[in-house]
């Protein structure tokens, strides 16, 4: 994929991996002025911390699993006028970016689950399988 957004943080961020200039363009005249952009990001986790918690995703719709991931990250990369740019993040935001930035790389959340963690959205009050690490940091 070429772009990514996530809207459950404000103002919203959409992070972006362009190799041709006119599909650049195209994308930046669709985006919000109000949405920050990070064009080609790289992440870096900022800290040993990890926690583990339920994620899902449209492209696995109506399913969770357990993933673990940094707490704490930086992701640098170029604002929309091409200037370098670095969005420093913890918690649920540091975990929504790692996850939308794992999509530019074509990894879904089903790819870092925890085992026997995966499920309907139905049934996320069960019990975690015997063996499986707690939820939480």
């Amino acid at each position: 994929g070429i772009f990514f957004r996530m809207e459950l943080c404000s103002p919203p961020i959409t992070v972006v991996r362009l190799e041709h200039l006119l599909m650049a363009h195209a994308l930046l005249c669709f985006l919000s002025p109000l949405s920050q952009v990070v064009i080609n990001p790289k992440l870096r986790k900022t800290s040993k911390r990890t926690a583990r918690f339920y994620e899902g995703c449209l492209s696995v719709d109506g399913y969770r699993a357990v993933v673990e991931r940094h707490l704490d990250v930086e992701v640098s990369g170029f604002d929309r006028n091409g200037h370098p740019m670095k969005v420093e993040a913890s918690g649920w935001q540091a975990r929504i970016l790692q996850h939308e930035c794992d999509h530019l790389e074509g990894t879904l959340y089903v790819d870092k689950m925890v085992p026997r963690t995966f499920r309907t959205v139905d049934n996320l009050n069960l019990p975690l399988a015997t063996g499986c690490p707690p939820l939480g940091a």
